[in-house]
């Protein structure tokens, strides 16, 4: 567990400061993360489809998976973000 006070600072924000609430900060994360993910696998199925010798089978079929799944997550957290609190 660190102790580091830069770790917690967002448990700390309220209403009356006007910040987001820790929830709100978390998930702005997972979905600047999600869009990593989705672009790196993205980027990668591309390569893999172009190139004349693919890689194994079952990693494009991996990483199509993932594509699906972290577009389906962007758009809910997304949808999430956009709920009024």
């Amino acid at each position: 567990m660190s102790t580091d006070s830069h770790t917690h600072d967002d448990v700390q924000h309220t209403a009356a400061t006007g910040t987001r609430p820790a929830m709100a900060t978390h998930t702005h994360q997972h979905l600047s993360m999600l869009r990593i993910l989705y672009g790196s696998c993205a980027t990668a199925l591309e390569a893999f489809r172009a190139a004349d010798n693919p890689v194994d089978d079952q990693l494009v079929a991996d990483l199509e998976t993932m594509v699906e799944r972290a577009k389906g997550e962007i758009e809910r957290l997304t949808a999430h973000l956009a709920k009024p609190a």
